[in-house]
């Protein structure tokens, strides 16, 4: 079975026809052969993404109708944002320096280049 469906079957100007949620989820697991819940993964912040989002899971979200830059700032402190001034991402690593660790690096180095020299 091709998991792609073929697009040029379709018409262009096609109505979409009324599909319940319960409708959806059993050909969701019928095409899939796993469960809804199973499709289900987490982001690297743990956050659960899920297959399908409707409006409900809208409901109670109060930000919404927020605007950047007024209150409660969820939307950013600033009412254009970065719109005039690109993001800039800054990382500082600081690490413990290991000057015989170093040393050995630089010695392999040059071991290596010498080898390199060697070469016709």
């Amino acid at each position: 079975m091709n998991p792609f469906p073929d697009f040029t079957t379709v018409a262009f100007h096609a109505v979409p026809g009324s599909v319940t949620a319960a409708q959806w989820r059993a050909r969701f697991e019928s095409e899939t052969g796993k469960s809804f819940d199973e499709c289900v993964h987490q982001t690297l912040e743990g956050i659960d993404v899920r297959p399908l989002y409707s409006a409900a899971d809208l409901e109670g979200c109060e930000h919404l109708d927020t605007m950047p830059g007024l209150p409660p700032y969820v939307r950013g402190p600033y009412g254009s944002m970065y719109i005039t001034k690109p993001w800039t991402v800054r990382l500082e690593a600081r690490a413990v320096i290991d000057t015989e660790m170093i040393d050995e690096i630089c010695l392999e180095n040059e071991k290596s280049l010498q080898h390199m020299k060697d070469l016709p």
